[in-house]
C-alpha cells in the first residue's frame, strides 16, 4: 500500500485548525488526519523508509519539525 498525504488549513472567525491528512494512493480514501503540533503552514513532510513515521516541518518561526508513528496518531518526537 502506497500512501500521500496533504496539510489542509480550514480557518473559521474564531479558530484555525492545521492538519496533515493521509490518503490511500489507491482508493483516495483517508487513512489518518494529524493536527495540534503545527500553529502555521507545513512546508515539508517525508515518510521513513519503511513507511511507519512521518516526519514535517512546520514553516513558524523556528521551523519546528515533529516525528509521527502517524499509524496510531502519536507524535513521538519534537524539535
Amino acid at each position: 500500500m502506497e500512501w500521500w498525504t496533504h496539510a489542509v488549513q480550514q480557518n473559521t472567525i474564531t479558530n484555525f485548525t492545521l492538519s496533515i491528512v493521509i490518503f490511500d494512493s489507491e482508493t483516495a480514501e483517508t487513512v489518518q488526519v494529524l493536527t495540534g503540533f503545527h500553529k502555521r503552514a507545513v512546508s515539508q513532510l517525508a515518510f521513513s523508509s519503511d513507511g511507519s513515521l512521518l516526519a514535517s516541518a512546520g514553516n513558524d518561526d523556528n521551523h519546528s519539525i515533529a516525528v509521527y508513528d502517524w499509524m496510531a496518531n502519536k507524535i513521538i518526537s519534537t524539535t
